[in-house]
């Protein structure tokens, strides 16, 4: 609503879009000056100042893929003074749409790692090659983060970005290759479409 009202006040004024807004024009002005003065915030509202990006890091981290609570616990770790989930959970919402401040360091693009059970089913009904190497592929980038569990945020994005990341690009190629030659109805082509990153 404050950006709404930055946007049209030169046009309309603020007090004439607060009458038709819910929303007292001593809110807007208040809600400027914690902008212009970041002090004024409250003790919340300035720690989650901090928290946001390190939230942002984790879920970008770990293929953006990781829920409140873990994103939770791993904050625990890492900052055992961050104890307010509803902090996480406040974080990634405003995250998921984009308002959080990203990493200037990409994550790897996350794979849908339930893509796999795609393609073990489709193995289970009958043998097919393209499910049988996607199961492989998907299976290495599970090993990469099977070995670096538990190593430190900076060394497990290092070895993503090392490791991960070209075998993520390789996957997707390959998927995209793939589902050419496949009819568009079938199971192992819906698979090969769910599982791009």
């Amino acid at each position: 609503m404050i950006a709404f009202i930055d946007d049209y006040r030169d046009a309309y004024g603020v007090e004439p879009i607060c009458r038709v807004l819910p929303i007292a024009p001593s809110t807007y002005h208040e809600r400027i000056a914690q902008r212009q003065d970041p002090t004024r915030l409250s003790a919340r509202a300035q720690r989650d100042v901090v928290v946001k990006p390190e939230v942002a890091r984790l879920f970008a981290e770990n293929f953006a893929v990781y829920g409140v609570r873990k994103v939770w616990r791993q904050m625990m770790r890492e900052h055992p003074a961050c104890r307010s989930r509803r902090t996480i959970s406040c974080c990634r919402r405003q995250h998921r749409y984009g308002s959080v401040t990203h990493n200037p360091m990409p994550p790897a693009n996350p794979v849908r790692f339930n893509a796999r059970r795609k393609f073990t089913d489709i193995l289970e009904k009958s043998p097919s090659p393209i499910a049988a190497e996607a199961v492989v592929r998907i299976a290495e980038l599970f090993a990469i983060e099977r070995d670096i569990k538990g190593a430190p945020p900076d060394e497990r994005r290092r070895i993503r970005q090392i490791k991960a990341v070209p075998k993520l690009e390789a996957l997707r190629v390959w998927l995209e290759t793939q589902n050419r030659g496949l009819s568009s109805d079938s199971n192992l082509a819906r698979a090969c479409r769910y599982g791009r990153p």
